[in-house]
């Protein structure tokens, strides 16, 4: 039998909450916990349903959901949060990275695209939406010299 995993959302649109049940609950054994519009409310339910999943949308909450995403994770680690968002932005990554997000994804994805954040991010790992790594590479590599001369490099035979 295939484990079931509570899911939390975090986000103003029932309408996300309607095609998520739609596009992903069938083969994710994901069952809907809890749904609120506000960090309060999401940090209250942390504690009461301990989520394995939380989807949060960052797009409605600012700063406010930065700091939440930390406070859960120092409250409940196994809690895995992917961060939901219409922000390309590399300083909102950063932010929510740090503060503990295992995954952000940007809102345009694909049914497919939030499939594979779920299932990886399910199982542990770090989960990028494209369009940000594209930008997040494009980043490092300007912010990056490159070095003039290589050290001696030690070839295998």
């Amino acid at each position: 039998m295939m484990k079931k995993y509570l899911l939390l959302i975090v986000e103003g649109q029932g309408l996300f909450e309607a095609g998520l049940n739609l596009i992903a609950m069938p083969d994710l054994a994901l069952e809907i916990s809890g749904k609120v519009d506000n960090c309060a409310d999401a940090l209250r339910l942390v504690q009461e349903l301990k989520p394995d999943l939380i989807l949060m949308d960052l797009s409605m909450l600012g700063h406010q959901g930065i700091k939440a995403i930390g406070t859960i994770k120092r409250n409940s680690p196994q809690t895995k949060i992917v961060v939901l968002t219409s922000e390309r932005s590399e300083v909102l990554l950063r932010l929510s990275l740090k503060a503990g997000a295992n995954g952000y994804m940007v809102k345009d994805m694909s049914a497919d695209e939030l499939r594979i954040a779920i299932r990886t991010v399910l199982k542990g790992k770090l989960h990028l939406s494209p369009d940000i790594t594209d930008l997040v590479i494009g980043g490092y590599l300007l912010s990056e010299p490159f070095p003039g001369n290589f050290p001696a490099m030690r070839t295998f035979a």
